[in-house]
């Protein structure tokens, strides 16, 4: 199955004009009027595809590549895989026919530098969008053979609109457009399809840092200018790590963020103690596949060492589970092969002495009902809390989608009711999916009254953790869009009532915002931010 690059300018790119296209058949015809079966969507600029840059520029190329794209910043690289549905007819763009008929004279081996160079030159000069509006109309021969620079400048000057598009190396395609079947229903359900099924590039594996499967950035550079890079210093680093220490010390409030775990779990502390965190969520494998390399002793070693060096107590870290667990499912097949990874995942815990973790407790997928859901899951603790000891299951409340159990707080209630050993279970709130899920936490009345409410429906003795995010969305929307902080449509008073609560003392505080620093930058800012809400009167 083909796994489509496409490239184009970032700062472009979020300008939010551009479409994702996706080619459906393993094919590489040198024709690109022979391409057929391509997908498109219209999105943002989502956190979860620098994973995939990353990929691509780390692996595909084996860094052999003209000058421009050797900096990761300035150039989006996009992989999807594909899905397949109810067909519905979409237009594709000419200049994606070009790139799309570039990509593919690439595979032929002898054409790479010369494709590279073309892709690269299309995407510096001029403005696309120009190319892109052109339409049949004739020129003098002797314009058509202009620069792409000198082209473009004749096209404004003298308002031309052209049955072609030139590039700067003389080579053109007719801007003809064809109907060509889109799958899976247009944009919105394609979209979601999408969501579900990225990042598994050619069943080869990949860092398993991406977080934020479902949020889109939405940023553009003028939001991280003000963002200070994190010290290269590392006595500068302590410094700020032993400052934020203080604040903790003072307030009993323990921030982090989730963190990159590239390279092994070992550096997950390390990345933590970067961004001046005192707690720290990480994924113990890949979050995107069933099956994952098993942690090695150096890795259990290294990250026992890593805890100490940099004072990380064990109490504050959260390991969040597989995105592909689904306790709730009622296929039994399914929900055994989620069970497995489920207790993977907590013996990994127990390799590494974490006390904690987090998981969502999943989907009826419309079979059965969510009393029926809940059963499976407290069913499934149950059994894992025979086959480990110590760790602390926490449930993480949804957002309210469809179908998806844990959204109310009588869901969470009645799973802990149906477990055993009321010892080894928890909560952990997400402030966005508290919000999506239609619980009113935008001010300190507001929140309050949503904890007390908690409090009597669940017990806050059984709340063991927050991940801490703004909403894209709006509440009772039952989506699942985080924000950074103050971004979005909940209110400062809403993580200052965090800060300062009782509810909310001495258990882990984790950041799950859009990194829109694509170095976790952001994520020391909105740490040290939070803090100064605590001393606010």
């Amino acid at each position: 199955m083909l796994v489509l690059l496409q490239i184009f300018p970032k700062n472009y790119y979020e300008a939010g004009t551009l479409s994702i296209r996706v080619i459906r058949k393993n094919t590489f015809n040198h024709s690109y009027n022979n391409i057929k079966n391509i997908h498109y969507i219209h999105c943002g600029y989502p956190n979860i595809f620098n994973n995939c840059r990353n990929y691509y520029m780390n692996n595909f190329y084996n860094n052999n590549l003209s000058a421009p794209f050797k900096n990761k910043n300035n150039y989006m690289h996009i992989f999807f895989k594909i899905v397949e549905g109810n067909k519905k007819k979409k237009r594709e763009h000419p200049f994606f026919k070009y790139l799309f008929h570039m990509n593919m004279l690439e595979k032929s081996g002898d054409k790479k530098n010369t494709v590279i160079s073309k892709i690269t030159e299309s995407c510096q000069y001029g403005d696309i969008r120009k190319y892109m509006n052109m339409k049949k109309e004739s020129l003098e021969e002797g314009e058509k053979n202009k620069s792409g620079e000198e082209y473009n400048k004749h096209v404004e000057q003298n308002n031309i609109k052209d049955e072609k598009i030139h590039f700067k190396d003389g080579t053109f395609i007719k801007s003809k457009e064809e109907e060509i079947e889109n799958e899976k229903g247009g944009t919105i359900c394609l979209k979601k399809e999408i969501q579900k099924n990225v990042l598994e590039i050619n069943n080869n594996t990949y860092n398993n840092d991406t977080k934020y499967l479902s949020n889109p950035k939405g940023k553009s550079a003028n939001d991280t200018k003000n963002i200070p890079p994190i010290p290269k210093n590392t006595e500068d680093r302590w410094n700020d790590y032993n400052k934020i220490k203080e604040y903790a010390k003072i307030s009993n409030v323990y921030l982090g963020a989730h963190i990159s775990a590239s390279g092994g779990v070992q550096n997950a502390p390390i990345n933590s103690f970067n961004i001046s965190g005192l707690a720290f969520a990480l994924f113990l494998k890949n979050q995107r596949k069933w099956e994952s390399a098993a942690l090695t002793n150096e890795n259990i070693k290294q990250f026992e060492e890593n805890c100490k060096k940099y004072n990380f107590d064990k109490n504050f870290i959260l390991p969040h589970g597989s995105y592909l667990i689904n306790l709730a499912n009622p296929d039994k097949e399914k929900r055994d092969k989620s069970y497995l990874s489920f207790l993977d995942d907590i013996k990994r815990c127990e390799q590494l002495n974490i006390k904690l973790y987090n998981f969502h407790p999943g989907s009826t997928v419309g079979q059965c009902t969510v009393d029926e859901g809940i059963k499976n899951v407290a069913d499934c603790i149950n059994k894992v809390h025979k086959e480990t000891n110590n760790v602390i299951i926490v449930l993480e409340n949804s957002a309210g989608q469809k179908n998806s159990v844990g959204s109310k707080f009588e869901h969470l209630r009645d799973i802990i009711n149906l477990v055993h050993d009321k010892d080894r279970i928890g909560v952990c709130l997400d402030t966005c999916h508290t919000f999506a899920a239609g619980y009113n936490i935008k001010t300190f009345e507001n929140f309050d009254n949503v904890m007390k409410q908690f409090d009597d429906i669940v017990n806050v003795k059984y709340l063991k953790a927050v991940h801490l995010n703004d909403s894209k969305s709006d509440i009772g929307s039952g989506l699942d869009r985080h924000e950074n902080i103050g971004k979005g449509k909940l209110t400062m008073d809403t993580f200052k009532y965090i800060m300062k609560s009782k509810y909310f003392k001495n258990i882990p505080i984790i950041l799950e915002t859009p990194d829109i620093t694509n170095d976790e930058s952001i994520y020391k800012y909105e740490i040290q931010n939070l803090y100064k809400l605590y001393f606010e009167k």
